[in-house]
């Protein structure tokens, strides 16, 4: 048995398009293939919330792709990986997308502005 390259996939659920993609790569059976989820930040209390909101309206920082890249971050610290495809980096926070520039020899990354375009 060969040593598969390893690929991180991340792609936002919009219209099933993410499922369709990891399928296609899955049939090539070419990669050892780690899916980093869509799983949105959830507030833990109103208070949470309203300081989010603040910080938006004047700081413009988002603290719920803040949390979810601190998240995605402790989810893959310990995982290495060849080749990283990323649909919408827009969606990720600029800490994680450093973090895996680090962690990977090749990026692939597809900025998708919406389907009416394609």
């Amino acid at each position: 048995m060969t040593n598969k390259p390893k690929l991180l996939f991340f792609a936002p659920n919009h219209f099933g398009i993410d499922k369709i993609i990891y399928q296609n790569l899955v049939s090539i059976d070419a990669y050892d293939i780690t899916v980093l989820d869509d799983k949105q930040y959830r507030y833990k209390n109103i208070f949470e919330r309203i300081y989010n909101q603040f910080y938006k309206f004047f700081f413009k920082k988002n603290f719920k792709k803040i949390y979810k890249g601190k998240r995605d971050i402790n989810i893959l610290k310990n995982k290495t990986f060849d080749i990283s495809i990323v649909i919408r980096p827009d969606l990720l926070s600029n800490e994680f997308l450093i973090f895996l520039k680090k962690k990977k020899k090749k990026n692939i990354v597809i900025y998708w502005d919406s389907m009416e375009k394609i």
